[in-house]
């Protein structure tokens, strides 16, 4: 179960990724389900919102980084499907995208 759990985050982390390092900057490594992108203030809120309205919850980097200055998502691929994911995340590129 594990295995096979580290396998399906595996290969969803790379499909995050593709989606949005155009517009962001991975602020590390993937950690199992979740990366953190970095996202100017205006930007992250307008794509953690559109997640929002496409039923996806998509913290701030600022709800766990107050004190740092980093701005930015935390996205976490870990409890979805494959099929939830890809909406989530075109959700994301729109926000990113000002759409």
């Amino acid at each position: 179960m594990v295995r096979s759990a580290r396998r399906v985050y595996a290969e969803r982390a790379p499909r995050v990724a593709e989606v949005l390092a155009p517009c962001a900057t991975p602020a590390g490594p993937s950690a199992g389900m979740y990366s953190t992108w970095l996202i100017d203030q205006d930007r992250a809120l307008s794509a953690r919102d559109a997640a929002r309205r496409a039923g996806f919850d998509v913290p701030l980097l600022t709800d766990y980084t107050r004190g740092s200055g980093l701005t930015g998502l935390v996205v976490g691929f870990g409890g979805v499907t494959d099929a939830e994911l890809d909406r989530a995340l075109a959700a994301l590129r729109r926000g990113l995208d000002g759409g």
